[in-house]
This record gives structure tokens, sequence and C-alpha cells, in this order.
């Protein structure tokens, strides 16, 4: 992902107020820190630099202490932010931490806090590592520590660094013209891959940035594939195109069944298995139907297959089969199932 991408994706973030930590995964010197820094440079934010491989855990979870109730607390780390402040968290070099302190770390990223210190609801955690593709001392981060971010490849380019060299770097024009005529001599391509898999808390994350609508077009792919993995985000990129044929979701059953009658009626019975499915989730979390909702039900079940039917009755919660059966034409369907069940 371009640099400039990411911090855009990081800022958005931080305006939406969005708590999905990003892994910046990149090669030596390319700008991985000051992605952050101009962050909350640009919009007047903290920031608490942390070199993970200098520190202990007892940096990051406080010293213990008794303050006369012969119990243990711990004091709160220098660093540690103030209530009422907003600002980031970095995590640099997470991946040459000793074990302890990569530990400590856990629970500040997922859970927001270390040990009995909460963080405050203004501040957001990044990290950042070298790839672990032999060419640097690093440690492999296990699959529980990398599920907690969403991962993105830091992709260094010319064009934004000559912008930068030209502005806030103040690089010389001896320098930022000589890289200008000689574009390959920058930096060295390095062999890069993250092993990212889905996992329900992936999708709980995703969902925060969808709903924020904070993942731009051309950033669509780096965030799905850094948060659910390859697979699973170029299917969910597919699924997101207005123009792709969904199978019918249990809320337009519910709203409107008349206008996704035909769709329903054609429907393969993969397609109406994905229907039911979808709908007995959101008629489990209800304890009534209101308005047309009943009657929309009772006409999809009347309209679906047969062994539909079956696979809709028997995933119904007890409440909701109970009413439903109360209409006759529902009763009348559940006694020929019945029966036949009985031949």
């Amino acid at each position: 992902m371009k640099i400039n991408d990411i911090k855009t994706f990081i800022k958005n973030c931080t305006v939406a107020n969005v708590k999905v930590p990003t892994l910046l995964i990149g090669t030596m010197g390319v700008g991985k820190s000051q992605i952050v820094k101009q962050v909350t440079d640009e919009l007047g934010i903290g920031l608490v630099d942390l070199r993970l491989a200098q520190q202990e855990a007892g940096d990051l979870i406080g010293l213990p202490y008794k303050n006369g109730d012969n119990g243990t607390h711990w004091a709160k780390p220098e660093w540690f932010p103030k209530e009422g402040t907003k600002g980031i968290i970095f995590l640099d070099e997470l991946n040459r931490a000793p074990t302890d302190v990569r530990q400590a770390v856990f629970q500040l990223v997922l859970d927001r806090r270390i040990h009995t210190h909460k963080l405050p609801d203004g501040w957001f955690v990044h990290a950042a590592i070298n790839p672990d593709n032999g060419n640097y001392q690093v440690e492999t981060l296990d699959p529980a520590m990398l599920r907690r971010f969403c991962n993105l490849i830091v992709e260094p380019d010319v064009e934004t660094w000559l912008t930068w060299a030209k502005g806030e770097g103040k690089i010389d024009n001896t320098v930022s013209e000589f890289i200008n005529a000689q574009p390959t001599l920058l930096f060295q391509d390095e062999k890069i891959d993250i092993q990212v898999k889905p996992t329900p808390d992936s999708y709980r994350m995703l969902d925060l940035l969808l709903k924020a609508k904070v993942i731009h077009k051309e950033m669509e792919m780096d965030v799905l594939k850094g948060l659910i993995g390859r697979e699973a985000g170029a299917a969910m990129i597919k699924w997101l195109d207005t123009n792709y044929k969904k199978p019918v979701s249990g809320t337009e059953v519910l709203k409107d069944y008349a206008s996704v009658a035909p769709k329903i009626k054609k429907q393969e019975t993969a397609e109406n298995y994905n229907t039911v499915k979808d709908l007995v989730a959101i008629l489990s979390t209800r304890k009534t139907l209101v308005g047309t909702e009943l009657e929309n039900v009772v006409k999809f079940f009347v309209d679906t297959p047969k062994e539909s039917q079956t696979a809709f009755m028997q995933k119904l919660p007890n409440n909701m089969r109970e009413i439903l059966s109360k209409d006759l034409r529902v009763a009348s369907i559940l006694l020929d199932i019945i029966e036949n069940n009985n031949k």
C-alpha cells in the first residue's frame, strides 16, 4: 500500500474515531514512523512513540507498590496518556521486542488497556515491524498477535519521496534531483508477504471500517487483505460491488417481501438456504414481529421450496415458531411436512 494511502487511512480512522489498529510492515528506512508522526502533527494530537526493542515489561505495565491497604497496586507508566487527551500510541519494532514485552502489549492492542490501566477513549494504537523475510534480526509474530491488526505492507514510491524531499524533508536539490534522475537507486525491493487469516473478530473490525466509510476505493484490496486475508478479501470486494448478484437478505424479507418475492421464486436451493439462515439470525434476536413483518415472513415461508421450509422451521427459536404456527397457511404446510416425514 502506498505511503500516502496508509497515511490517509490512519488519518481517516482517527478522525472517524474508528479504533482498528494497523501493523505497518516495511523495509528499513521506508518511513513507517514518519507516517504516524505526520498524522499526529497534522491533526494536532499527541504521539507516544515506544521503541519496544528497548523496553522491559515493567516499562509497560508499571511497577508494583503498596499503599497501606494490604493490596498490591501498579504505578501508571510515565508515558501513559492522561484522561481527556487524544493521540496515537505507536508500538515500533514490535517483532524486535523481548517475548515478555510482546505479551504485555497483547492486551493494549485488543482490549485498550495494560494491566490495570485503561487507555483513554481519544487514543489509538498502531505498530510497525520490519518483514520477517530473513534480512532482519526479528522474531516471528504468531497468528494471535497478527490478527489483532490490519496488516499493511508499506510500499515506497519515488514520487511520494520526491514530494516529501522538496517540502517537509528539506532535502537538498543535489540529492533530490539525483533520485529524480536515478529512481531505481532510492530503495531496493524486498520480498514481503503477510499471512493473514480471517477470524470472527477481523470481520468485527472490518464492519467498523465499512460503517465509518474510511476505506477509499484505491486502498480497498490492501485493507481487506490485511484484515481477512487475500482470498477472503477478494471475495468481499466482489460482494461489495453493487452489481454483484446476492441472495435475498433476511432484512429485505422482513421490510418488504413483495419487492423481493419474484427473486425468491427464482433462487437456487443454496441461495434460498442463505436467505433462510440470514432471516433466522434476525428473528433469533427478536421477541415479536411488528407491523407487516409477520405477514412478510409467512409469505416468504409459503413461497420457499419444501426443503427450505423444513430448514427454516428447524432453525427458528421456539417463540418465533409458535408465533408463525398460529397462521393457518403455516400450520397447513407444517402438517404436510410432518405427514410426509412419517410415511
